[in-house]
């Protein structure tokens, strides 16, 4: 049997004898931001008083890594929106993006999700702190805008911690729009007196009269 207790993993839990004790952290990469102490306390019969073991789990540098960094994300020329995923341990996430015309809203104070708190703000401190005792995984939703042409586009998305030396960025990659074409009117009167007339061509692509 096992004793587990602030992520760290005593093992065994009871023995008789000289016996050693092995701990570890109960994942590979906890991820906790600040040290996390952690007090076990050892009891034998007939002794008193108890003695104890203050296990102090490493803290682990700041971090933030977007799971679709290496791929990216692609949308559809349609209006819609598309959710950034990826875990952290940092204080505060700040997020935004860099040129282009995919994400058109402000991100200024917009609301993400941490864990199960779905207010936490942008670049605002994360309430509790959850990094500093583990990572956490958060989630962004953003609006992208219609790509009325007949081009693909792209734009960086990027977020950091309390540093830019936890920057990460992402591709947002959107699909073309369909070409169209319409002339407004479709029939017209030329005048015999030489005078101007005009037919409205709105289209998305270029485009020929024959």
């Amino acid at each position: 049997m096992v004793v587990s207790k602030g992520h760290v993993i005593l093992d065994p839990s009871s023995g008789s004898g000289d016996t050693q004790l092995t701990l570890k952290a109960e994942s590979a990469n906890v991820g906790n931001r600040e040290i996390v102490s952690t007090v076990f306390t050892v009891k034998a019969a007939g002794v008193s008083p108890d003695k104890t073991i203050t296990a102090n789990l490493a803290a682990a540098p700041e971090f933030v890594t977007l799971e679709q960094a290496g791929t990216g994300v692609t949308v559809p020329a349609t209006a819609g929106s598309v959710t950034i995923t990826g875990v952290s341990n940092s204080p505060k996430l700040e997020f935004g993006v860099e040129g282009g015309d995919i994400i058109e809203e402000d991100l200024g104070e917009k609301n993400y999700t941490v864990e199960t708190d779905t207010n936490a703000v942008n670049g605002v401190n994360i309430n509790g702190d959850p990094g500093a005792d583990h990572k956490y995984e958060f989630s962004i939703e953003l609006n992208y805008v219609l790509n009325d042409t007949v081009e693909s586009r792209t734009q960086v998305f990027f977020i950091q911690g309390s540093s830019e030396s936890t920057k990460q960025t992402l591709t947002i990659t959107q699909s073309a729009g369909a070409a169209r074409l319409e002339v407004s009117p479709a029939t017209i009167t030329v005048p015999q007196d030489g005078s101007v007339v005009n037919v409205q061509v709105t289209t998305n692509t270029t485009f020929t009269v024959s």
